[in-house]
């Protein structure tokens, strides 16, 4: 698989609006772009292949947790068209399809993420374009046309969208249908004038809410398989001919005024048809929410420099705010609150040398000695990791040994991001740790030769996407 780009710029950060130019139809200029034909750089096509790669890897992982299970069972229940498959085994209508395995995707927190918008790009664009595809039997050509294209609007819409509208709403949730149902139009290749309907429904559907996070449930995935569902659903409706808002985004009743104060709409558009943000994609290498990953890598290198759990008197760590705002969870109930809580997740980096699926588990969870290292672990605010955020993801982490001596180490961007990319080699790894044990050696094998080739296949349906129970199929 190609290498990665260089490190993109970080973006200035703007004022935000207080109203929307209503001479600008942003949303318009956006399924207008969507609806032209493409012919993208051949890195944009390299980075599309090594998010699908990185996506399945997720979500076969992810087949084997109760979120996923209970999802990918409800929509095998409520029945419809063998259309598409599901990454847990068997073939649903896509709308099932695109839920289910968007719930599977996004349940192991090993999903790829885009920083300046805040959004998990490839638990609600990939599922959505895959279980399209395979119904329409489109090329491999068209399919990484259409995640490229929906990463570029649902990381638009986030940036557009801004701190303000996280606090309470999960972008990816949000933002995500958008960019599910940009894809979903490439695919079934619709006009502009229907990319704006498909668009105006998934404006009217987004929704995601953070309150999850007191209970450790499950909703989180759900965010990400319902917003991959809509997108399907609103581009299927739209080409029978379904109409939606023409200014869902920027309209005086339009998202941004109502789920963030306006928001910034210059970002909607602004340098369209230039760099695209598929090439800005962040790779998760640790289990855990991505606000945690400078903390954790920071935590790796104190470990590096022989600092060791026993030594321990106490650890700082300062980030940006909204790292605080969603992760300083001091005492986690159960494991899947565990990968959104940063003292426990310094605790297990330094603890254990890794970030890993296996460490959130119960038994992991009830440790005494990583329980006792996770309470001397206190989360701040730091003014220099504010000024970088979104576009860069900082830490400060300052350990006080027990003999009094202080060591501190700053992370300018965690391993995975555009700044400190993750390879290749890295992320094939990755691909085969999260599918040993679920996929046989040749199906893994089979995917990873059939995502490097997906320029040259003609029709998706014909590659055996899922578990290995679709060897019977």
């Amino acid at each position: 698989m190609a290498r990665m780009s260089g490190a993109a710029p970080a973006r200035p950060r703007r004022a935000a609006a207080a109203r929307v130019d209503p001479g600008v139809r942003a949303t318009r200029t956006l399924a207008e772009w969507v609806a032209t034909r493409h012919s993208f750089q051949d890195a944009a096509i390299a980075m599309a292949r090594r998010c699908v790669l990185d996506w399945l890897g997720a979500g076969i992982a992810g087949t084997a947790s109760p979120a996923s299970q209970i999802a990918a069972r409800i929509v095998a229940q409520l029945g419809g068209a063998n259309e598409s498959t599901l990454l847990a085994g068997g073939r649903v209508a896509a709308t099932g399809a695109a839920l289910a395995n968007g719930v599977a995707s996004h349940a192991v927190e090993m999903d790829d993420l885009h920083r300046a918008s805040i959004v998990h790009l490839s638990v609600v664009t990939i599922p959505a374009a895959l279980a399209l595809a395979e119904r329409e039997r489109a090329s491999g050509g068209r399919l990484l046309d259409a995640i490229t294209c929906g990463y570029e609007v649902g990381a638009r819409v986030g940036e557009a969208l801004g701190q303000s509208h996280y606090r309470f709403w999960h972008t990816t949730g949000t933002a995500g249908a958008f960019a599910a149902a940009a894809a979903g139009s490439v695919i079934l290749g619709l006009s502009p004038a229907a990319t704006l309907d498909a668009f105006g429904n998934a404006g009217s559907l987004c929704a995601g809410l953070w309150e999850f996070l007191h209970d450790g449930a499950m909703s989180k995935t759900l965010h990400a398989g319902r917003a991959a569902e809509t997108g399907v659903l609103c581009a299927l409706l739209a080409r029978e001919g379904f109409t939606g808002a023409s200014q869902i985004l920027e309209g005086d009743k339009g998202v941004l005024r109502a789920m963030a104060g306006g928001g910034h709409p210059e970002r909607l558009t602004a340098g369209l048809g230039g760099r695209l943000r598929i090439e800005d994609t962040s790779f998760k290498l640790h289990a855990a929410c991505g606000h945690t990953h400078p903390a954790v890598d920071a935590a790796l290198e104190l470990r590096r420099l022989g600092v060791r759990p026993s030594d321990v008197a106490a650890i700082r760590i300062g980030t940006f705010h909204t790292a605080v705002e969603v992760t300083a969870i001091p005492d986690p109930q159960n494991p899947y609150q565990a990968k959104f809580s940063l003292p426990f997740c310094v605790a297990l980096a330094l603890a254990r040398g890794r970030v890993g699926l296996a460490e959130f588990t119960p038994d992991t969870l009830a440790d005494p000695g990583l329980r006792a290292l996770a309470s001397r672990v206190s989360v701040d605010e730091d003014a220099g990791c504010n000024r970088s955020f979104p576009a860069q993801w900082q830490a400060v982490a300052t350990v006080t040994r027990t003999n009094g001596r202080r060591d501190t180490v700053r992370v300018e961007a965690p391993r995975g991001s555009p700044h400190n990319p993750a390879s290749d080699r890295e992320l094939i790894d990755k691909f085969e740790t999260l599918c040993e044990g679920r996929l046989s050696l040749a199906r893994r094998q089979a995917l990873i030769r059939a995502v490097e080739r997906l320029t040259e296949t003609p029709d998706v349906s014909s590659i055996a996407w899922g578990s290995d129970a679709n060897d019977r199929r």
